[in-house]
Order: structure tokens, then sequence, then C-alpha cells
């Protein structure tokens, strides 16, 4: 039986852990218990809006539902990063908490993942965001590839599934700040690349200023 992570990094996401949690929970019941093992991996950048509370009362009525909470707010990088690399399981998959990134994309990333692919990147190719700030995320982007040695996957979030070995990998990058979307390009892999529509945020605001 293949023991999956669900890692969930989060930030004053009150509105919207208890709908994640719910949204995962229906998917996991597709599987077969034989089959997949499946652990919930909150990270918490030390919100104050009530969200580790909140994850507090679900990981006492699920246990299998964990939690990282930091003592300080880190970023999103350094949090994102270290929870990756200490997630448990024979594979990660990485989501934000805001719900923009779909979860019914998991089947899909399992199922690839079951095929042999050790990366499955989920790439937005279009978004129900602010037109204008989408249009600078693509100039970034552009940017990034053009100065890059290595060929960048654009709009790659993180979002996505990783292999047990992958993460391994990562474990002897000593870097405090890692460009995690890059990185796998540079380690010489090549992820499969599963497209989606960018969501809107069901609830609170984006906690990236400009």
């Amino acid at each position: 039986m293949a023991k999956i992570t669900i890692l969930i990094p989060c930030y004053n996401e009150l509105g919207n852990v208890s709908i994640i949690y719910e949204k995962l929970i229906k998917i996991i019941h597709q599987y077969d218990k034989e089959k997949y093992e499946f652990i919930i991996l909150f990270i918490d950048n030390d919100s104050n809006d009530g969200t580790q509370t909140e994850i507090r009362d679900i990981a006492e009525k699920d246990d299998k539902v964990k939690a990282i909470f930091n003592l300080r707010n880190f970023g999103w990088i350094r949090p994102q990063w270290y929870g990756l690399i200490h997630a448990p399981g024979d594979a990660v998959i990485q989501l934000a908490c805001d719900m923009q990134e779909p979860p019914e994309l998991i089947p899909n990333f399992l199922e690839n993942w079951s095929n042999g692919e050790l990366i499955v990147a989920g790439v937005k190719t279009e978004s129900e965001e602010n037109k204008i700030l989408y249009y600078f995320r693509t100039t970034y982007y552009k940017i990034i590839d053009f100065l890059s040695e290595e060929s960048r996957i654009s709009h790659f979030t993180g979002f996505g599934l990783y292999d047990r070995k992958i993460i391994e990998q990562l474990k002897n990058i000593e870097d405090m700040y890692p460009y995690t979307r890059g990185i796998f390009q540079e380690l010489g892999y090549k992820p499969k690349i599963i497209e989606y529509r960018q969501r809107k945020r069901i609830a609170g605001e984006s906690k990236f200023n400009l």
C-alpha cells in the first residue's frame, strides 16, 4: 500500500481550511484503503486569524490530519520547502489552501505517478484572477526563462506530485531560499505537465503583495 501525503501550506486561511479538508476527504474516499494510505499535512505559517485552531479541531476528529505550526512567519518559500522535504510517504502532493488549485486533479496525478512519472506538475494555462496580474506573472516567467540556463515551466507554482526519490534529492540541496519551481529542471527531470484553469479564491484575500 502506497503512502501519500497531501501537503497544504497555509497562512490566515480560516475560511478555506474546512472547505479544502472536506474536498480532500471526498477524493480520498474514492480509493480502496488497500491501495493508498493518505495523510493530510497542513503547514501553517504562524496564522493569527484562527486557522491553527480550525486545523487542531479537524485533526482531533480525523487521525489522517497532521500539522506543523511555525513559531513565526517565515515567508512563502521556506515553509513550502520545509514541508516538502519533511513530509512522509512514497509521494507528496502539494497544493495551496486557497482552493485556486483544483484538488480534483489529484486522481490524475496519482494515475501518472503509478505509470512511472516521478514529478507531475500542475500548470495553469488560464486564470480567473485579475487579468493584469496574470499578464505580469506571464511576463515574469518569460524574463526568468530568458535569464536561466535551463528552460523553466511557466505558471508552475509548485502544485503537483513528487516521488520520494525526488524529495530525497531535494534534501541534499543547501539553500535557504530554494527556487522550487526551477530546481527540477536543474536536476535534469522533465515533469509530466497537467494543465488546469486557476479558480478565484473561495474565501479570504491573497497573502501575496506586489
